[in-house]
């Protein structure tokens, strides 16, 4: 406890203080910027805090992937465009409240959710981390399981105005995410001869949000309205109503 007092005193002075609103600061913009996020600041910035005091650096550290995590929430709510993988869901509904005018409202809303969370869950890391180690010690196998099927029926009740939608989604996502290396044991799985060995899907998360945003921006902008070919109308009502671009 007493360390734990001394190195927040040592935190909440001017200097180190300062310099985690900055690097606060920049995890916000990295965040904010479609393609760019919190990890890819801390990334960057790790040689830096090779010659930093250990408590400034790994301070600095945590403050841009805070920032980045935050800030996520910018793309998702003006563009519709998620900044991360983790502000996906913030489109859901900030997108369409700045569609209706109300984008300070859906900002306000997820800035002050976000402190909300952050704060609580950094008090829950700080006094319960030994025991949440315990925990994470003795899932096992039915555990991951359990945790699986939860994920695939949130995605079932995420996807309420198509199901069969977001499933299909899901099972892309699956097919996508099996390719590369093991997260446990490191083994290339499906890699093709090592022709895509290191294939991650979190990279490709902000981007595939992208997509129907851009193809309704084209549209809009030609005042085109895409037409299927001879002969291929079944398959083009299909394509419709799988991605929801007319």
């Amino acid at each position: 406890m007493e360390m734990f007092v001394s190195s927040l005193v040592s935190l909440l002075s001017p200097g180190p203080f300062l310099l985690v609103l900055i690097a606060s600061a920049v995890g916000i913009v990295l965040g904010a910027i479609p393609g760019l996020s919190g990890g890819l600041g801390v990334a960057l910035m790790l040689p830096v805090t090779f010659g930093m005091d250990p408590h400034l650096g790994l301070a600095m550290l945590i403050s841009i992937w805070v920032g980045g995590v935050s800030g996520a929430m910018v793309g998702s709510i003006l563009l519709g465009i998620p900044g991360s993988p983790s502000a996906i869901a913030t489109c859901f509904d900030g997108y369409p409240m700045t569609k209706n005018g109300q984008a300070v409202k859906a900002l306000g809303a997820a800035i002050t959710a976000s402190f909300m969370g952050t704060f609580f869950s950094i008090l829950i890391a700080t006094f319960l981390s030994p025991v949440i180690a315990d925990l994470a010690l003795k899932l096992g196998p039915w555990e991951y399981f359990s945790l699986g099927f939860c994920a695939i029926a949130l995605v079932a009740a995420l996807s309420r105005e198509n199901v069969f939608k977001g499933l299909a989604a899901a099972a892309i996502g699956l097919m996508l995410s099996s390719v590369g290396f093991a997260p446990i044991d490191g083994f290339p799985r499906f890699a093709l001869r090592q022709l895509l060995p290191q294939r991650r899907l979190r990279p490709d998360l902000p981007d595939a949000g992208a997509l129907r945003n851009q193809a309704d921006c084209i549209r809009l902008c030609t005042g085109t309205k895409r037409t299927a070919p001879r002969g291929h109308e079944k398959y083009h009502r299909f394509w419709c109503q799988f991605t929801g671009i007319p």
